[in-house]
Parts: structure tokens; C-alpha cells; sequence
């Protein structure tokens, strides 16, 4: 069917808008399209060397479990049982240790870095055991560790000592966990290509449940420098780089169309 003037009317720009306006508005989009679309192209080259974030997970660590819970870092994922990718090892245990040199039982909630011998986490500086930081936000996790500070194998976020006989707690609930809430774990391990990359793990921790022998810890999520290069608790990566290019992608195509439809105005004009 023919198109009629009427039908073109349909077509042309709303009134009030002048053809001006409408050619400045092509070209603002035209210039948001390809800077959009330069910035994921140079993000997506980047891509090897960037933030990876494993999403919120909320894994609950079993309570009084020699194994707790592995996690393997870079393949995002976790398990009860190591396997060859496992990273990280969260758990809580209650075992039979000594106190100022007598036989005592005790319950700790401990980091170890299972593996590689490079699988490590931030602790205190200590001659004798070392205590995992519980750091804030903002804390920069790299080659170089702040002052005072040691990457240790196994270490514990809180220990409590009991008499081996009655059961009455010795000494205080130790560690920088004590306080409990949410706070960081900066660790480093070492890859499949034998790279050492630094990340950070948030971690929730109750001393009242653990106190009661019930689930404390929660691993909130993760993330970690794919490059080896340094990070800070709770970075994440930039904008996607997919979105902004679709992003792109739609203004250049709106523009396309609205020329196109400005051409087939004109060609039913004369």
C-alpha cells in the first residue's frame, strides 16, 4: 500500500522541535556512542588485569568442624572438602592443646591457608602465634604488609582456653575477632600459574554463638587483584564493560534510525 501524506505525517518530527535541535541531539549521541564504546573496548582489553568479585555469598562455616569450609578463590567457589583449587580454609574447632604448659582443651575460630605454602592471611607480628587482623574498609592488601604486621599459614580471628578437668574458662577470649560484627581478612595465594595475587575477604563473626558452640562465622564475600598487584578491602571492580557497549550500541543505533527516518521524510516529500 502506497504511503500517503497522511501516513508521512506520522514520521516527521514532533512540532515545537526544530530540525536544528534534532541534528544537535544526533551528534551529542553519535559522540556518547563512541566514547562509550572506546571505554569498553579499552576496559575489555584490560580485562585480564582487573578487580574480581565473587558476588555475595553468605556462606555459613560449620561450628565445631575440624574442615570448616574451603574456599577456592579464584575459581569462586566453596566445599566442606579441599580440593586442588582450595585457597582459603575458614573453620572452628574445638580440640585439647596447653596452657602456660598444662593440658587444657580450647576453642578457636582459625584462618589457614591450605595448599601452597604462600596461601596466607594478614596477622599480628607474634614470637609465638599470631592473630588474624580484622581490618576495616579502605586497608590497601599487597606485596609490601603495613608495619607490625606478618602474612601467617594459620592463625586465629578468636581462642578461648578451658580447664581440661572442670571445664571453667582460662584467661580471656583472645584475638582481634573478640568484639565480633564484620570486618576484613587480607590474604595472598598463589595460582595454578604460580602467581601470588592479594584480596580480601569479609567475614561476620558472632562471639556469643561461639561461645555457645553454635555457627559464628559467615563468609560474606570476596574479592582479589587477578594481576599480583595490590587491592583494598572492599574494592570491587568498575562498570561492567558489556553493559557499556551495549549502552553504546543503543545510542548509535537510535541515531542511525532517526537519520534514516529523516531520509525516507524527504524522499516522500519530493
Amino acid at each position: 500500500m502506497p504511503i500517503t501524506s497522511s501516513s508521512a505525517r506520522f514520521h516527521r518530527r514532533p512540532k515545537g522541535v526544530s530540525s536544528k535541535l534534532h541534528r544537535k541531539l544526533d551528534r551529542y549521541l553519535l559522540a556518547c556512542s563512541a566514547t562509550t564504546v572506546a571505554v569498553a573496548a579499552g576496559s575489555a582489553h584490560d580485562a585480564k588485569a582487573a578487580i574480581i568479585y565473587s558476588g555475595v555469598k553468605n556462606v555459613s562455616v560449620p561450628a565445631m568442624s575440624m574442615t570448616g569450609m574451603y574456599f577456592d578463590i579464584d575459581g569462586n567457589s566453596f566445599s566442606t572438602t579441599p580440593t586442588t583449587g582450595s585457597d582459603v580454609n575458614i573453620f572452628d574447632v574445638y580440640g585439647i592443646g596447653t596452657y602456660n604448659g598444662q593440658k587444657a582443651f580450647y576453642h578457636s575460630a582459625t584462618f589457614f591457608g591450605p595448599g601452597k605454602l604462600g596461601n596466607n592471611a594478614l596477622a599480628t607480628l607474634s614470637a609465638t602465634t599470631g592473630l588474624t587482623l580484622k581490618l576495616g574498609a579502605g586497608i590497601t592488601i599487597g606485596p609490601t604488609a603495613p608495619s607490625g604486621t606478618v602474612f601467617g599459614r594459620q592463625n586465629d580471628l578468636g581462642n578461648q582456653f578451658y580447664n581440661y578437668n572442670s571445664g571453667a574458662k582460662l584467661g580471656t577470649f583472645s584475638g582481634q575477632w573478640t568484639a565480633g560484627g564484620i570486618g576484613y581478612i587480607g590474604f595472598k595465594f598463589v595460582t595454578s600459574t604460580n602467581q601470588t595475587d592479594y584480596g580480601w575477604m569479609r567475614v561476620s563473626f558472632d562471639p556469643n554463638a561461639f561461645s555457645h558452640q553454635q555457627v559464628s562465622l559467615t563468609v560474606i564475600d570476596w574479592a582479589y587483584n587477578n594481576s599480583g598487584g595490590s587491592i583494598v578491602t572492599g574494592q570491587i571492580p568498575e562498570p561492567n564493560t558489556v553493559a557499556l557497549a551495549f549502552l553504546g550500541a543503543g545510542a548509535l543505533g537510535l541515531t542511525l534510525w532517526r537519520q534514516q527516518r529523516r531520509q525516507k521524510e524527504v524522499a516522500q516529500k519530493s
